[in-house]
């Protein structure tokens, strides 16, 4: 009995797992094409402070979207620069007082 018990858990705990991420996976996908159409950067910043528990993988692509549009922002290399790496070397060029 027990070990029915076990083997029916695992069965479930796989099945919830399978489900989240394909809810993530449209979730990422749905942001992406969200994205895609959005030119506004700091509209999209607005959007990382509401979404700020979200999955890394989104708040990357927002993110990155943001720096994309608008890399001369200082404050959104800042941000970035948690992802790129270019983003970093582009926050000394806006604000020499970041070398330190």
């Amino acid at each position: 009995m027990g070990v029915f018990w076990a083997v029916e858990s695992s069965r479930i705990h796989h099945e919830i797992a399978q489900k989240e991420e394909r809810g993530r996976q449209e979730q990422l996908a749905a942001m992406q094409t969200y994205l895609a159409k959005q030119t506004d950067a700091h509209k999209l910043v607005k959007l990382l402070k509401c979404i700020s528990y979200s999955d890394e993988a989104i708040l990357r692509a927002v993110t990155l979207r943001a720096y994309e549009l608008d890399n001369n922002n200082r404050d959104i290399a800042i941000l970035a620069s948690f992802f790129d790496n270019g983003a970093k070397k582009r926050i000394i060029e806006l604000d020499p007082l970041y070398r330190d």
